[in-house]
C-alpha cells in the first residue's frame, strides 16, 4: 500500500515481466483500444496497476501529471488529436500536452504548463501541434489538473485520440491519480477518494 507523500510520486504495483498486448474493440487495462478493427499501434511503455498521490496541495492550485509514456509499435506515423483525463472527479482539467519522451522526464510539476528546474519553459506541444510520432518513437502524455476546491480530486487514467494509417483510434491508459488538499488528510478523505478511484472500471 502506498502512503500519501508531500508532492511526491508514489507508484504501487509492478510491471516487471509483463508486455502490453494490442487490443481491438475491447477495453483492456493499460493497452490501446481501437475505434476500428485494425490493431491499435500505440501502447504504453509499461503496463501495470499504478496509482499516484500528491498531497498537501493548496485548493485551486494547478499541477501537471506526466506519467504515461507511449510508444508507436506500428509501421505508420501517428498524429495526435487530443489527450484528456478519464473519470475526472472534483478536479478541473486545465489542458493536455505532449512531449518528446527523451526531452521531458516523467513526474509531477507544480504548475501548468510546467517549467524546468532552470525556470525555462519545457518543450511541450498541443496534441495537434506535436510532430508525427514515427515507428519506434516514444512520447510523454501530460495533463494539467487543478483542485476544484477543498475536496480531494481523482482521475482513473489518460485517454488519447490519434490517427495512423488512415484510421482513427481512442486509447485509454490506466493511471489512477489523487490530488489531495492539505486540510483533507486528517479526515481520511484522501484515502477514501483514492479507493473510489481505484475501483473505477474504465
Amino acid at each position: 500500500m502506498c502512503s500519501l507523500a508531500t508532492i511526491a510520486l508514489a507508484a504501487c504495483g509492478s510491471s516487471a515481466g509483463r508486455r502490453p498486448t494490442l487490443a481491438t474493440n475491447t477495453t483492456v487495462r493499460s493497452t490501446a483500444v481501437s475505434v476500428s478493427r485494425v490493431p491499435a499501434p500505440l501502447i504504453a511503455a509499461s503496463a501495470g496497476n499504478y496509482y499516484f498521490t500528491y498531497s498537501n496541495l493548496k485548493p485551486y492550485s494547478d499541477v501537471t501529471i506526466a506519467a504515461v509514456v507511449v510508444t508507436n509499435r506500428g509501421h505508420d506515423p501517428i498524429s495526435f488529436l487530443s489527450t484528456t483525463p478519464v473519470a475526472l472527479r472534483n478536479l478541473r482539467f486545465v489542458g493536455g500536452r505532449i512531449a518528446d519522451a527523451h526531452l521531458v522526464s516523467p513526474g509531477t510539476y507544480r504548475a501548468f504548463p510546467p517549467r524546468g528546474l532552470d525556470g525555462r519553459a519545457l518543450p511541450l506541444y498541443e496534441p495537434r501541434a506535436f510532430r508525427a510520432l514515427r515507428s519506434g518513437d516514444s512520447a510523454l502524455l501530460l495533463l494539467g489538473l487543478s483542485l476544484a476546491g477543498t475536496t480531494p480530486g481523482t482521475i482513473s487514467g489518460v485517454e488519447v485520440i490519434y490517427r495512423a494509417g488512415g484510421h482513427q483510434y481512442r486509447a485509454k491508459f490506466r493511471e489512477v491519480t489523487l490530488l489531495c488538499p492539505g486540510n483533507a488528510n486528517s479526515r481520511g478523505d484522501c484515502a477514501t477518494a483514492l479507493a473510489d478511484a481505484r475501483a473505477v472500471k474504465d
